[in-house]
């Protein structure tokens, strides 16, 4: 289970370099270097739109005009999703449409949908648990560094007796 974002890290410990920044992908060297060796437990997607920006969809040309008209017609078809797979389940959950669960095994082309299944409560229930911890994780994470977007900033405390500092 590789991602996308574990590239940066990768390039960044080959070149024995480290970031100030906090950043989510994993350098792939530990796999590259033992096969066997895990990874992740889970790969994370996430992509689409919400209906209030419809209005900033792409007009495309060819040969993306005709998914594009889609989209502007019926933003839904574009609508904000986020999907988490491990090795066997793949869930996703769609802003304006059910959710999803397919079993990879032995659903590799995702056609089957067993989202509602009770026999398979519990792997949606793990699944939705996942995507949501990442996403809670991955939300709003401060900064490395103050930067010019956050001077320091001193006031007077309550008292006027310790100056208090704040970014």
């Amino acid at each position: 289970m590789v991602e996308l974002i574990d590239i940066l890290p990768t390039v960044l410990e080959l070149a024995g370099i480290t970031t100030p920044h906090r950043h989510f992908g994993r350098s792939l060297l530990p796999v590259l270097r033992d096969p066997d060796a895990e990874h992740r437990t889970y790969a994370f997607t996430e992509g689409g739109f919400t209906i209030d920006e419809e209005h900033q969809l792409e007009r495309a040309v060819f040969p993306y005009d005709l998914r594009a008209q889609l989209g502007q017609e019926n933003p839904v078809l574009v609508g904000k999703v986020h999907a988490v797979r491990d090795r066997e389940w793949s869930y996703v959950w769609r802003r304006y449409e059910p959710a999803e669960l397919y079993h990879r095994a032995t659903d590799p082309d995702e056609r089957h949908n067993l989202i509602g299944r009770p026999e398979h409560a519990d792997t949606a229930q793990r699944m939705h648990e996942a995507l949501f911890t990442w996403l809670v994780d991955t939300t709003d994470v401060i900064p490395a560094d103050t930067g010019p977007r956050l001077p320091d900033v001193v006031l007077p405390a309550p008292g006027g007796s310790f100056p208090v500092r704040a970014h």
